[in-house]
């Protein structure tokens, strides 16, 4: 009997040692758990952000097809998407990777939402610049004060959009205004206070054309067909005499640019209620056209 405490502490440390054993197994096991799953979930992740950049690969594809001025660049990022999609492919995934991968993904997106705004804002200036042309067109039968053939005019027109030598106008708006006492310039359409004529025009982009200084003839038509403030004079490729109300001089350096002048009649010349014609010539070309009306 005396035996059995001695049993009983001779077992405890052994007991204990059991114990810690289990212990130090079920947190192994746990942590191999763990870790497994950590890196499937890091895999998936890797997955889903590759297949991520391949849809958004897709989409530079689309806007390559569709965008004709960016072309280079569009092709640059996606020679580098892939070469990312490559190199990652066979990369065992972590937490830096998967973070990397999202980082990409969310710059290209950022890039190709900005691409598709600037390849949309060119869309609208080309489809405005097709209905301005067509506008032209239409009210050219209108414009007799220099030019007797219409179609020779309309053939210029339609050298406008040929990318060549010649600039081309996009965009050309005319508003009528007075000057008050003060200098501030106010619009109106009460030919009684209309002084003259605010008129501004876009010079599209041309690679072609040499830089340099540049000039426009501007013309203002009065409604009984007169050239009102007549300071000057070219001649068109008959030798007819054509009048001009102000020479638009610019400098020119093959990029878009936007010009404004004032036109005016001579101290002798009334502006009366009716319809105004502003027309733009390039040398003795006439290129551009519009109208404003006073009553």
């Amino acid at each position: 009997m005396q035996n059995e405490p001695t049993n009983k502490s001779s077992k405890t440390p052994f007991l204990a040692l059991l114990v810690l054993l289990a212990v130090a197994l079920i947190y192994g096991v746990l942590t191999t758990l763990k870790l497994n799953n950590n890196k499937a979930a890091f895999e998936t992740e890797k997955l889903i952000k590759i297949e991520e950049l391949k849809a958004v690969q897709r989409d530079f594809d689309l806007l390559y097809e569709e965008n004709e001025s960016n072309k280079d660049e569009i092709s640059a990022t996606k020679e580098r998407l892939q070469q990312v999609i490559d190199s990652v492919t066979n990369l065992k995934p972590d937490y830096t990777l998967v973070t990397k991968l999202r980082s990409v993904r969310d710059q290209l997106k950022a890039k190709l939402l900005k691409l598709k705004e600037e390849n949309e804002r060119l869309k609208l200036e080309n489809t405005l610049l097709a209905t301005q042309k067509d506008s032209i067109s239409s009210e050219l039968g209108q414009v007799r004060v220099v030019y007797d053939s219409v179609s020779k005019a309309n053939e210029n027109l339609q050298l406008i959009a040929v990318k060549a030598e010649k600039l081309y106008i996009n965009e050309l708006i005319s508003r009528s205004v007075r000057i008050k006492k003060s200098g501030k310039v106010v619009e109106s359409t009460r030919a009684k206070k209309v002084g003259g004529f605010e008129v501004c025009y876009t010079v599209g982009k041309n690679e072609v054309t040499k830089f340099g200084d540049k000039e426009f003839f501007i013309q203002l038509v009065s409604p009984s067909k007169k050239v009102l403030g007549a300071r000057y004079a070219i001649t068109d490729p008959e030798d007819r005499t054509i009048k001009i109300t102000k020479i638009s001089k610019f400098r020119y350096d093959n990029e878009m640019i936007k010009i404004c002048d004032f036109v005016e009649p001579l101290p002798n010349e009334e502006i009366v209620a009716g319809t105004y014609f502003i027309n733009v010539f390039d040398s003795n070309k006439l290129i551009s056209s519009t109208k404003q009306t006073l009553k």
